[in-house]
């Protein structure tokens, strides 16, 4: 557990633990305490994976999770996706086929600079049903009508 620089102190959350907030749900799928206590050094996989339940979709936000953080991730967490924000900016050391198939994700955002040999697009690609938009020229913003709870990307 870390503090940032413009944090007055620290919080803890791990794997089971949730926040609602209004109509939304966040769950924390992870950090497990399984990876903590056998490999604390692994801050990537160790990291937050959220899950955003909210009007009818479901955004999974991975952080920089890899391989090891990903296969103790249950699929039936994570299945049916509306949205991803790709794992370690898109990068092929977060990709991880299994998961993005549990997820079949609608939407998929990577948010990089430059493209480079490490990148995961094409990967993604295969799998986002309905695109796969990333930050290399502009933001990209996820907009959910509460009305007719659809979900549009700008």
């Amino acid at each position: 557990m870390k503090r940032g620089g413009h944090c007055n102190h620290s919080s803890q959350v791990k794997k089971t633990w949730y926040t609602p907030i209004g109509d939304c749900k966040i769950d924390y799928l992870a950090p497990c305490d399984e990876l903590l206590r056998s490999q604390p050094e692994n801050i990537n996989s160790n990291g937050l994976l959220l899950k955003i339940t909210a009007f009818g979709h479901k955004i999974i936000i991975p952080g920089d999770m890899e391989t090891e953080g990903w296969e103790i991730i249950n699929n039936g967490d994570i299945s049916n996706t509306s949205l991803l924000l790709a794992s370690h900016h898109g990068n092929n050391s977060g990709y991880h086929l299994e998961k993005v198939k549990a997820m079949n994700p609608a939407i998929v955002v990577i948010s990089t600079g430059q493209k480079t040999e490490h990148d995961a697009d094409r990967k993604y690609r295969d799998h986002a049903r309905n695109g796969v938009y990333t930050t290399r020229e502009k933001s990209v913003v996820a907009t959910v009508n509460i009305n007719d709870h659809y979900m549009r990307i700008t």
